[in-house]
């Protein structure tokens, strides 16, 4: 819709120009007309151009903030499932968990759903203090979360756990309580290669058997070691 109308100014301009330079080619001089027309065209022109520009620089802008919001998880602002399974499809080797926040249910039924969100969020900033700048998180849905922790091994894993499954406190909103939170999570081993899908998985198959085993801990998936060598 922009393009349009600042091709054709700046075409137009163009045109008074190299008419005006032309004329100054063949004949020495230019002619006052001329000249006048080309000086007009300009003043026309110039405010049309910069408006044209700003509105092109606010629509990139805008497509850009879409982009974003698109592919952000608003409740917690990290990357929603699609954007996850975007960015970690082209991942190396590493680890990749799934974490489920235990007991959520039981949050949103006692406190309500604004409690259960303040929770969602505060959890979110712990895991992202929990993992390294170079690692994807995202929230895959409800009180799930993924992680993808480039070239680590299980003993990153395992740092992780040792700070979401002993238990964080969380305030309750507008309560003098304080919640104990914990966490379950599945882990598997990847290689390059590995469809991220297939991995997810086998690390919620894991995360079932934390559960299984009482909650609150980690879990890794006991085909790892061969699903590895097999993608090798």
């Amino acid at each position: 819709m922009i393009d349009w109308p600042l091709g054709v100014l700046i075409w137009g301009l163009a045109a008074s120009v190299l008419g005006a330079g032309v004329e100054f080619l063949m004949m020495g001089e230019l002619d006052d007309t001329l000249l006048d027309h080309t000086i007009l065209t300009i003043l026309i022109a110039a405010p049309f151009i910069l408006v044209a520009m700003k509105l092109i620089s606010h629509l990139d802008q805008l497509q850009r903030k879409l982009a974003r919001l698109a592919a952000t998880d608003l409740l917690t602002g990290l990357p929603n499932r699609r954007a996850f399974l975007e960015q970690a499809s082209v991942q190396t080797d590493g680890i990749v968990l799934m974490i489920d926040i235990d007991h959520f249910k039981r949050i949103n039924d006692t406190y309500g759903h604004a409690a259960g969100d303040a929770v969602l969020r505060s959890f979110a900033e712990e895991l992202r203090a929990s993992v390294r700048s170079t690692d994807l998180l995202g929230r895959i849905g409800g009180e799930e979360f993924a992680a993808y922790l480039i070239d680590a091994g299980p003993e990153e894993a395992e740092k992780i756990a040792g700070r979401l499954c002993g238990g964080l406190k969380m305030a309750v909103e507008e309560s003098d309580e304080v919640l104990t939170i914990s966490a379950s999570i599945g882990a598997v081993e990847s290689v390059t290669g590995q469809d991220i899908g297939d991995l997810l998985k086998h690390a919620d198959d894991a995360l079932y058997a934390a559960k299984a085993q009482g909650r609150a801990r980690l879990v890794f998936c006991p085909t790892s070691a061969a699903l590895a060598r097999d993608a090798a």
